[in-house]
Formats: C-alpha cells, structure tokens, sequence
C-alpha cells in the first residue's frame, strides 16, 4: 500500500470548517445584534431572506448598510464587498413614498 501520509497537512491542521466563510453581524436601531454565517461566495440575497424570516418582515421592507454608509445589494457576496469575519453591517427601513413638491 502506497504511502499517503503527503496528502494530509501537519498535526492539527485539520480541516477548519470555517474556511470560505464568514460571520455576518446585523445591527437594529435599538442597538441588538443578529448574527449570521455564510460562505464568502454565497450571494446577500441568503442573508436578507434569513434576516427577513427572523424578523417576519417582507423582504422589500428594509436595506443594509455598510459602516461607511454603502447600500448592500442582495446580488453580491461577501467576497465582493470586500467583507471580513465578523463584518458589520447596518439594517434600516426602506422609505416608501416621498414624492417631491
């Protein structure tokens, strides 16, 4: 039997199971924190639905903001925006209506 012994890494590198992802932290007005983890590659939109069915609010109803105030879309990933573990992200209602006079 051919040794295979090359093929595994150093004592106690396993496989983290963590890798390729990330935890996505969201924060309300009032100051609470929802936490969410997903691969880097996954696209937002997993992350709205989650939070959306956490909250039994449409989908439509609210946005997430970065800390420097960009919208985030539900067709990007994490590994896109440039999110690191642990990324905060801000939730505020959509405004609907508003027309100008």
């Amino acid at each position: 039997m051919a040794d295979q012994s090359h093929l595994q890494g150093p004592p106690g590198d396993a496989d983290n199971d963590d890798e390729g992802k990330v935890t996505i932290h969201i924060r309300e007005g009032g100051g609470a924190v929802v936490s969410f983890k997903m691969k880097t590659e996954s696209k937002m939109r997993k992350i709205f639905k989650a939070y959306a069915d956490t909250k039994g609010i449409p989908l439509g109803n609210f946005r997430l903001v970065t800390a420097d105030g960009q919208n985030v879309s539900i067709d990007v990933t994490p590994k896109s925006m440039g999110f690191e573990n642990e990324e905060v992200l801000d939730v505020l209602s959509a405004q609907v209506g508003g027309a100008a006079y």
